[in-house]
């Protein structure tokens, strides 16, 4: 008994918003809404329609420098048209939940811009803005759910439900897995073809089963030596791979068509450990051929690579749930009470705590969840849609086409570490299907800017690809003019790490650098922060208080002042950073601490100031 029309459109980057999205599709469904989950720019075609929807869901992330996901910019280019009259979606009940990331200054600005233009062109808001902040130690969901519990009332209060339906209890997700199993089982009775999949559970089987089926042609296609070694793996192993997002194209500067429905699948060319062989922690300098892909990038830009389960989990979930790879069978989801009551608990408000040790910092896969709720046999279509996919993982270039022509390198830390329970995980091992994305930060369009570059740890990547860029054009130059080259302005950077013994990436590179003239020279160029070498700990932050007044004479240099790039961990750095720029502001230029904020802010605005920073 489908009830009123719901539109459910995201703007995802990595996926999150994405998987809110279905999540919000999901429990509209339950609630007999007629609900449509797309990507923002896929209702572009249908955008005319948009003032007669009755209700709408926009749930937006925020990217880069406060950008647009890729998905999002065309829509959100016609939303801002000065020729739409202000109350033009009059007609239209709407809520935005916004996703972001409180350590960038930009938090959550896209969702921000939305609510209001929303607002000015005449929608009727049904409640406030959500805010996710990545940095709450339960992430985006600590205020995704008491948002979610204020929306199905104001929803309701507008569209009442259809005659003999009744609201489904919180937690209950009965009637949704019985109308999956029933729509499952006539497509098997009828034996459905994928043209014939109209039903939800059957469309979410379908989709899966043609993105996985996609990915393999893909891999065979631009595999080479790596097609025969993939048919010997089990069919299983295959289909879990699929592509990392269902967004569609992703935008950026890649080049040669690729994305995350064609990947390039790139050559390994070489793996070199940068840290030294008795320091803590594996860290490699990865080096991808691109080959004649026409893949292209820019410094600054990110490579994505796409995540593979291992084979034997993929078989193992299958065992576990009695699932033929080629099919699907439908199960009762949990038979024991005890169980049943423990996950009604975690999905209740007073246990998301819990549910987050649990989960989030235990890291628990579908798998190991199934292996502590042993009476629970979900049904496959039913995870398709609610178990997230893999998404790809996004690596910050090392290295600039202009010095590594067709290549493209990453600086990637193996990662193994033992959760609170002290289970063991291992992260880093990926395959190759590649391809470039537009980053967060940006080159001035002139090497007579100088730059003031803050990379602690892996964070210097991007850096190491700025600098090797000026030098190859510096030498390009020197070459065409057989004269003096007109070099870039020297530039500055801090990096910090452990020690200098351990974990000085590239410090070779750099010091070549600085005695070519790209950085600076001593003692401002290469400023270096080893935390655990001195009888003190020592960080970035610091050495650029103690350089202060050269840091104020490149941001004051005229005509070109400085540009600041500052990009590694979200977690407190990029904060600490910009309070170290503001104090510089304050001592060297005599500001207010207020006015000195309010520069950084400037900065921000103008592009002078980027951030790249991740959790």
């Amino acid at each position: 008994m489908p009830g009123a029309s719901l539109l459910v459109l995201y703007a995802s980057q990595t996926g999150n918003a994405q998987d809110v999205a279905e999540r919000i599709g999901r429990e509209a469904q339950r609630r007999y809404y007629a609900v449509r989950v797309l990507p923002a720019d896929a209702y572009l075609p249908r955008v005319a329609q948009l003032p007669g929807e009755p209700a709408l869901v926009f749930v937006a992330s925020t990217t880069g420098q406060g950008d647009q996901p890729s998905n999002m910019r065309q829509l959100w280019k016609f939303l801002l048209r000065k020729s739409l009259p202000p109350g033009s979606l009059g007609g239209i009940r709407a809520a935005v939940f916004g996703l972001g990331d409180s350590g960038y200054p930009k938090y959550n600005v896209v969702s921000k811009k939305l609510y209001r233009r929303l607002e000015a062109l005449g929608a009727a808001m049904l409640l406030p803005l959500g805010l996710g902040d990545d940095q709450h130690r339960s992430g985006y969901e600590a205020a995704l759910d008491p948002w979610l519990e204020l929306l199905w009332p104001a929803l309701r209060a507008c569209f009442p439900l259809p005659p003999g339906a009744s609201e489904p209890a919180l937690g209950d997700t009965s009637a949704e897995l019985e109308a999956a199993a029933a729509a499952a089982a006539a497509d098997a009775a009828a034996g459905a073809s994928r043209d014939g999949a109209t039903t939800a559970g059957s469309a979410a089987h379908w989709e899966a089963l043609a993105a996985a089926r996609q990915f393999d042609v893909q891999q065979q296609q631009h595999g080479g030596g790596q097609q025969q070694q993939q048919q010997q793996q089990p069919a299983s192993s295959r289909a879990a791979a699929g592509p990392a997002t269902t967004d569609g194209p992703r935008g950026g500067g890649g080049g040669g068509g690729y994305g995350p429905y064609r990947p390039y699948w790139s050559r390994l060319a070489s793996n070199r450990r940068i840290t030294a062989p008795t320091h803590f922690q594996d860290v490699r300098l990865l080096e991808f051929d691109l080959g004649c892909s026409g893949i292209s990038y820019q410094p600054g830009d990110v490579l994505a690579l796409v995540p593979q389960q291992p084979a034997a989990a993929v078989d193992a979930l299958l065992a576990r749930c009695g699932w033929d790879p080629q099919a699907w069978v439908l199960r009762q989801c949990v038979r024991e009470e005890a169980e049943a009551e423990r996950l009604a608990h975690f999905s209740s408000p007073e246990g998301r705590d819990e549910l987050y040790e649990y989960n989030q910092r235990e890291g628990r896969t579908v798998l190991e969840v199934l292996g502590d709720f042993k009476s629970a046999q979900p049904p496959l279509e039913w995870l398709l849609q609610a178990a997230p996919r893999l998404q790809p993982r996004l690596f910050s270039i090392a290295s600039s086409l202009a010095a590594h022509p067709a290549r493209a390198q990453l600086a990637v830390a193996i990662v193994e570490w033992a959760t609170p329970f002290r289970r063991r995980r291992r992260g880093g091992e990926v395959l190759v299907p590649v391809w470039a994305e537009r980053g967060a930060l940006r080159l001035p369009p002139t090497p007579a800017t100088p730059l003031i570059m803050v990379g602690p740890g892996t964070g210097v990547a991007p850096f190491r690809a700025f600098l090797q860029e000026r030098a190859a054009a510096a030498a390009a130059a020197a070459a065409a003019s057989a004269g003096e080259a007109p070099f870039p302005a020297p530039s500055m950077l801090f990096f910090g790490c452990r020690s200098q013994a351990g974990d000085f990436y590239f410090r070779e590179e750099w010091e070549a650098m600085q005695a070519a003239g790209v950085l600076a020279p001593p003692p401002a160029g290469l400023l270096t922060a080893f935390s655990r070498d001195g009888p003190r700990k020592v960080y970035v932050q610091q050495r650029i208080r103690e350089h202060a007044a050269e840091v104020w004479r490149l941001l004051q240099q005229q005509p070109h002042g400085a540009w600041v790039y500052v990009a590694g961990s979200a977690d407190k750095m990029p904060a600490q950073v910009a309070q170290a720029f503001e104090e510089v502001a304050a001592q060297q230029g005599g500001m207010a601490p207020a006015d000195a904020a309010a520069l950084l802010r400037r900065m921000e605005l103008s592009g002078r100031y980027q951030v790249e920073a991740w959790s």
